[in-house]
């Protein structure tokens, strides 16, 4: 089932202006509004930067995959082709297919290293907001001086 697109002129922030002013009306003591919206604000720019860097590296795996993926087949068939026109006892075609697809697991590793490291990045910006927000929360709750 297809999503219906959102309504022309649609916000999705403007949940963050509507709660805002719900909010200043209900008046509430030590409630810095402006601050709270702000750190919500943070929050999504932290999960829109995370899932940016989650869908390049999910978008960039299968293209180095297909890559050498190729160039280890092309590799396959001209070791085939060698193997098949050279004198018996030159070159051993099992030693040399053993080579290519140690060749191709380690590029495998490789990509899985990459997919990690960028996991690893995402997950340390989600990280570095949480420990903002806590850092925005305490001074939010902490006594006023003066």
């Amino acid at each position: 089932m297809a999503q219906k697109p959102p309504p022309s002129g649609y916000d999705p922030f403007g949940f963050f202006g509507e709660m805002s002013k719900m909010l200043e009306r209900a008046n509430l003591p030590r409630v810095d509004v402006a601050a709270l919206m702000e750190m919500h604000r943070k929050d999504l720019e932290a999960l829109t930067e995370a899932n940016r860097l989650a869908l390049a590296s999910l978008q960039s795996v299968p293209a180095k995959y297909a890559e050498q993926l190729q160039g280890q087949f092309a590799k396959l068939q001209a070791l085939t082709a060698q193997a098949s026109s050279t004198k018996a006892g030159t070159a051993d075609p099992a030693k040399l297919v053993q080579e290519t697809v140690q060749q191709a697991l380690g590029n495998m590793q490789e990509l899985a290293e990459s997919a990690g490291k960028s996991q690893t990045e995402a997950y340390e910006v989600l990280v570095a907001r949480v420990r903002e927000r806590v850092e925005e929360l305490q001074a939010m709750m902490a006594p006023k001086k003066g």
